[in-house]
């Protein structure tokens, strides 16, 4: 609402009153502009702050993301290109993410691992991806996982050559994405063996016994310099295979154990106390026991994926350490 003045009529007694209270309006203005440039200045902030910056910083980010989007569907626009099947090229691509606040950098890495997501094991459709998401009760379809190694690039390839394809890993390179003869600089593409492939008759891989619990077998790394001395290895695993055949697994397991136990139950209330009992008895049963039943599955799913989550952390420490060391401590004899 704006405040408006008391008009006063000229050479009042008031006048010098209005005129002390117009220096005491400008001199709060001038304070308060004064603490907000002081503010900007501030170079550490408490908690309420902080998370108050975060909050301003996500926002930004949304909102650049929407400008993207309605960029994106204006040039797409058939009133301005003549044509829905309008193909975006990359330098419009990177135009449009500029535009909307997000640097070029990112759009590189996105056209990248789009790429590297054309390696998943099967093509799956978003509804059967929807249904299991919401079985599992895991909306999130990747696991992204990053470590920053005190190491240049080389020396974290180095390492990852070393410990990658060798037990218990035994990761296998499937495709590159980028340039062949600078790895470091690519998206790569890695086989993740699940337990049947490396189970010997005498141990039992544990590596890939955790990743094949949530059956996550497709890894996609990628390195980032930070400095001259300093690496940050990503890496990336394709939840959304696993997620399907958990679904298919879980509700079929379900289903047996539900029909099972209702059958023993309704059959044996049927005999002791009537027909009616016992169907009721059957339903009631197997209801219950498909619930628990699908809760049980849930959490032994959700268990595999921290195992996974946890074994690659592991495989990223072996990575830091020998590419800080070279590998050599392994090499000195006791």
């Amino acid at each position: 609402m704006e405040k408006r003045r008391t008009q006063r009529p000229p050479h009042s007694d008031t006048d010098s009153e209005a005129a002390a209270d117009d220096f005491d309006y400008y001199d709060a203005v001038h304070e308060v502009r004064e603490d907000r440039n002081r503010a900007a200045k501030k170079s550490t902030f408490d908690i309420d702050e902080a998370q108050e910056i975060w909050r301003i910083a996500a926002r930004l980010q949304a909102e650049a993301a929407q400008r993207l989007e309605n960029r994106s569907k204006a040039l797409a626009d058939p009133s301005d290109r003549g044509s829905q099947d309008h193909k975006f090229s990359v330098g419009e691509l990177t135009a449009i993410a500029e535009e909307a606040g997000i640097d070029a950098e990112f759009v590189q890495v996105a056209l990248e691992e789009r790429e590297a997501q054309r390696y998943s094991s099967v093509t799956l459709s978003d509804e059967a991806g929807d249904r299991a998401s919401r079985f599992l009760r895991t909306p999130e379809n990747r696991i992204d996982i990053s470590r920053v190694i005190r190491a240049p690039k080389k020396d974290v390839l180095d390492a990852m050559r070393a410990i990658f394809p060798a037990p218990p890993y035994n990761l296998e390179l499937m495709e590159v994405v980028g340039d062949e003869d600078r790895l470091a600089d690519s998206m790569l593409v890695f086989k993740v063996p699940q337990l049947s492939m490396v189970t010997t008759a005498s141990e039992l891989n544990m590596f890939s016994y955790h990743m094949s619990i949530a059956d996550l077998n497709r890894m996609i790394v990628r390195m980032h310099a930070l400095d001259e001395n300093s690496t940050e290895v990503s890496v990336q695993l394709d939840m959304r295979y696993g997620k399907v055949r958990n679904l298919t697994y879980g509700v079929g397991i379900s289903a047996i154990f539900a029909t099972l136990f209702g059958l023993i139950v309704g059959l044996a209330m049927g005999k002791k106390v009537g027909v009616a009992e016992g169907i009721a008895g059957f339903l009631l049963t197997g209801i219950v026991t498909g619930y628990f039943s699908s809760w049980l599955y849930r959490w032994a799913y959700r268990r595999g994926l921290k195992k996974g989550e946890s074994q690659i952390e592991d495989l990223l420490k072996r990575v830091d350490v020998t590419a800080r060391t070279g590998g050599s401590f392994a090499k000195i004899d006791a």
